[in-house]
C-alpha cells in the first residue's frame, strides 16, 4: 500500500468556478500534499439538496485525504445548491447531472490533469456511472449505495411493495419514514402508485418507451445503471460498488445479480467489485459507517487504481483478481 502524506488542509485548497450547462457552477480543487500521482478524484455527492461539502463534511475528509496520497480531489455544488448557479426542484435518478460533471472535468483538464477517477453516493454515483463512457482516460469509478432503479425516493419504496420485492412488513420492520406508510393507506395515492409501479415495470421488461430489452422481474435493473456499467465491465476500469448490508439497494442490486448483472461481472473479468458494509449507508446518517467507507475507498485506490495509474508510467489494462462479492 502506497503510504499517506500529510493530510491535506484549507491551504491546499483552490476555489474555482466553471461553466456547465449555462450555469456558473463552485467547486474546490485540493491539491497533493505529496509527489501526484498525476489523476484527478471526482467525488459526486447524494441527491438531497447537499452541498460539496456532504453530511459531517465527508466530502471534505475524503477529497483531503485523497490529497495525502497523491491525488487531485475535486469536489463541487450542483447547479442550483450552495455557491452555484442555476435552480433545482428534485433530483430524478433518470436525469443525472452529466453536464455538471463533464464541466467539472474539464476544468481539471485546463490544469493539465487527465486522468480520472470518479467517486459518488446514490444520485452522484448514478450521475458518475451516466458520464463514464463519456471519459477518455477514465481510471476508476465508485460508487455508494448506488440504486439500479430509477425511482424518486418515495416512490421507490411504493413501486418495491407493488413488484412485490418489498412488502409492507419490511417497511414496518426497517423503520420507514411515517408519511410514506400513510401514503399506502390513502386510496388515492395507493392508485398513484401502482401506476407508477407499473409503467416502471413496463420499461423495465420492454414493453414501455424508452425500452430496448427484456429482463427477468426477478433480476430487474434500469438499463440506465446497466449499459454504463456493461461500458465499465469492457474497458476493464476498476469499480468499486458499495452498499450497507442492511440497505434496500443492497437487497436490489442481490436479485440482480443472477440475471443481466452476472454477464456484466463476466465481462469484467475481475474488474468490478462489490462490497459490504455493516448497517445503513444510504444518507450517511453514521458518522462510524461514513469513516468505514471512507477508509474502504482509500483502501480500494491503493490496491487496484493507484498500481493502474502509476505502473509502469502507461495507461493500465485494468485486470486484476477475482470479482469479490459478498452475495
Amino acid at each position: 500500500m502506497r503510504p499517506e502524506g500529510p493530510t491535506a488542509t484549507t491551504g491546499d485548497e483552490t476555489p474555482v468556478f466553471f461553466d456547465a450547462g449555462g450555469h456558473r457552477l463552485f467547486g474546490i480543487i485540493t491539491s497533493p500534499t505529496v509527489q501526484p500521482v498525476g489523476a484527478a478524484v471526482v467525488t459526486l455527492t447524494a441527491g438531497a439538496m447537499t452541498t460539496s461539502v456532504g453530511r459531517n463534511q465527508f466530502f471534505v475528509r475524503l477529497c483531503r485525504r485523497l490529497a495525502a496520497a497523491g491525488y487531485h480531489a475535486m469536489r463541487f455544488d450542483y447547479h442550483g445548491l450552495g455557491e452555484s448557479e442555476g435552480e433545482i426542484e428534485t433530483f430524478r435518478l433518470h436525469e443525472p447531472f452529466v453536464e455538471d460533471l463533464m464541466g467539472a472535468l474539464r476544468t481539471l483538464r485546463t490544469r493539465g490533469v487527465n486522468r480520472f477517477v470518479l467517486v459518488g453516493t446514490c444520485f452522484g454515483g448514478r450521475t458518475a456511472l451516466s458520464c463514464a463512457p463519456q471519459v477518455d482516460r477514465l481510471e476508476g469509478l465508485a460508487g455508494i449505495s448506488v440504486p439500479i432503479l430509477d425511482f424518486e425516493k418515495d416512490d421507490a419504496i411504493a413501486t418495491r411493495v407493488a413488484l412485490g420485492t418489498m412488502s409492507l412488513g419490511d417497511i414496518a420492520r426497517r423503520a420507514i419514514r411515517p408519511h410514506v406508510i400513510r401514503g399506502f393507506l390513502d386510496q388515492g395515492r395507493r392508485r398513484a402508485y401502482t401506476r407508477i409501479a407499473k409503467a416502471e415495470w413496463r420499461r423495465l421488461i420492454g414493453n414501455g418507451p424508452g425500452s430496448s430489452r427484456r429482463v427477468r422481474p426477478q433480476s430487474a435493473v434500469s438499463l440506465r445503471f446497466l449499459e454504463p456499467l456493461q461500458s465499465l465491465a469492457l474497458r476493464r476500469v476498476p469499480t468499486l460498488l458499495m452498499y450497507g448490508d442492511q440497505d434496500e439497494e443492497w437487497r436490489d442490486i442481490r436479485r440482480a445479480a443472477g440475471g443481466p448483472l452476472s454477464d456484466v461481472f463476466a465481462e469484467g473479468r475481475g474488474s468490478i467489485e462489490i462490497a459490504t458494509l455493516s448497517g445503513i449507508l444510504q444518507g450517511f446518517v453514521e458518522v462510524q459507517n461514513q469513516n468505514a467507507v471512507l477508509e474502504r475507498l482509500l483502501g480500494w485506490l491503493h490496491e487496484r487504481v493507484t498500481p493502474r495509474v502509476v505502473g509502469s508510467g502507461q495507461e493500465g489494462d485494468g485486470h486484476g483478481g477475482p470479482i469479490q462479492r459478498a452475495i
